[in-house]
């Protein structure tokens, strides 16, 4: 049986960590990459429709979200929840240029677009807070 006190400081010693920059970029490319695979997905399996596309882009968003923040989270060097909450707040820019350039094709009023801004803020901190917790526990 290995020593675990050797197996920690092995892990510690190997661990990947990139600087803050790359590592919210690397976020925001995980979040859009994710995004845009569940949406050609769905296409291809279920065939979104006007009904229910508003619904279906929204819990896209949401998953994706949160693997992004916290894939950006998990691979910095110092473990912060801010990065993730850049990640976050790139998404919440692309997709508000979206809505202002009428891209999107869902109609929605102010109110919406906030509580979206807010939630999206929400769920970067849930995803960066997943990432720390889990580092957390393998430092115990």
């Amino acid at each position: 049986m290995i020593n675990e006190k050797y197996r920690l400081s092995f892990y510690n010693k190997h661990e990947f960590s990139f600087n803050p920059l790359i590592a919210v970029i690397v976020g925001v490319v995980i979040t859009f990459l994710c995004y845009i695979f569940m949406i050609y997905l769905a296409e291809f399996s279920y065939g979104i429709s006007s009904v229910n596309l508003y619904g279906t882009l929204l819990l896209f968003g949401v998953i994706s979200l949160i693997v992004g923040s916290f894939a950006s989270t998990f691979v910095a060097k110092d473990k912060k929840i801010q990065y993730g909450i850049y990640s976050g707040l790139i998404f919440i820019i692309y997709k508000l240029l979206a809505d202002v350039t009428h891209i999107n094709v869902v109609q929605r009023n102010y109110y919406i677009i906030i509580i979206n801004i807010v939630g999206y803020v929400f769920l970067a901190i849930i995803g960066s807070y997943l990432a720390t917790y889990r580092k957390i526990k393998s430092e115990n």
